[in-house]
């Protein structure tokens, strides 16, 4: 009898434990909704610009924007967020429609390699396609709709009378940016690279649909900024973008300010359009990567490789698929760990 009621003694501790194990595992990944009240349902589409001058220049831009957004796809949360992928060149195509299996996302963003569809760069398009997707059925009524468009310029598609002009390209791109407007699609524009005038016209599409406009100055920027609009995203209940961290520096309204950024040396332009210009970074190691060598910045996208696929890795073991797998594997424990009891319990008694 002594040995049944010690027996019973420690599988109901060792159950205590198991489930406050199980407890904690969802509020370690759930804290955030307890920190955030009424987070609203986000439908995102991420625009990759998959032109030629993405992959031919020797800074990694292609590399660090696959990096960049990775971790911003797990930054979502599949309980509120649907995430969509379109790539863009001379035209744009849907690679992932809005869905909340993050995993393949970020497995298609690691896969963009330089391939016949990288040739020039076509806004308009890229635009369009977003609107159709963020106006489909797998929109959700209830969810904001944003679209993040990633370029490095030169914006000459499409072309006016079967031939190239740039200016009809812009106005192009301005007149679909008016229609994501009218559908409610805020835009979040960021620039790596491109002259002064791809700056002004990403700069006017996030300021025609009330979204923020990024400059990262060198590729490895991109990871911040990214960091920036994904906690913006999803630590505001407006859902709009616009953070709780502002600054105060001749800034004609509040606009965040980076995260991991140096917030002194952050913002070089501000104005009504929400427009700042990333050209810092804290981390010692990467201003070594900036100041390297020409042969250095050659060997960079093998290293900027192998941290996208970590970061891969990483997301997929932390993704939502994975800590619902652990918590699967617990059940699945106890309810072997309570079927043994039985059993034991059983044999003891006859």
């Amino acid at each position: 009898m002594l040995y049944k009621y010690q027996m019973i003694k420690k599988a109901n501790a060792l159950i205590i434990i198991i489930l406050l194990l199980l407890f904690f595992s969802i509020f370690i990944k759930k804290a955030d909704i307890f920190a955030v009240q009424d987070r609203p349902n986000l439908d995102i589409v991420l625009l990759f610009d998959h032109s030629f001058s993405m992959f031919e220049y020797k800074d990694g831009r292609m590399y660090e924007a696959q990096v960049a957004a990775i971790n911003f796809v797990d930054h979502l949360d599949s309980a509120y967020d649907r995430i969509g992928l379109i790539r863009f060149s001379d035209y744009a195509e849907i690679n992932k429609q809005l869905g909340a299996l993050f995993i393949d996302v970020k497995k298609k963003i690691d896969s963009y390699h330089v391939d016949d569809f990288s040739k020039f760069s076509n806004l308009q398009k890229a635009i369009a396609k977003a609107v159709e997707e963020l106006t489909s059925i797998r929109a959700r009524p209830n969810a904001k709709k944003l679209a993040i468009l990633l370029s490095d310029g030169s914006i000459n598609r499409p072309k006016l009378n079967g031939r190239e002009d740039i200016s009809y390209a812009h106005s192009q791109a301005l007149q679909e940016a008016d229609t994501a407007k009218n559908k409610g699609i805020v835009i979040h524009t960021v620039t790596v690279g491109g002259d002064k005038a791809d700056q002004e016209l990403l700069a006017a599409i996030a300021a025609r649909t009330g979204g923020n406009n990024y400059i990262a100055t060198s590729p490895i920027n991109l990871i911040p900024v990214f960091e920036h609009i994904a906690s913006t995203l999803t630590t505001n209940s407006s859902g709009d973008g616009r953070g709780y961290v502002y600054t105060v520096e001749k800034a004609s309204k509040t606009v965040p300010i980076p995260i991991s950024i140096n917030k002194s040396e952050a913002i070089k332009k501000n104005d009504n359009n929400n427009y700042y210009e990333i050209s810092y970074l804290s981390v010692g190691a990467a201003q070594e990567t900036e100041q390297g060598t020409d042969q250095d910045q050659e060997k960079e996208p093998e290293k900027n490789k192998a941290a996208r696929q970590k970061a891969l890795l990483l997301g997929s073991i932390l993704s939502d698929s994975g800590w619902k797998a652990a918590l699967i594997i617990i059940a699945g424990l106890i309810g072997t760990y309570l079927t043994w009891l039985v059993k034991t319990y059983k044999r003891q008694s006859l």
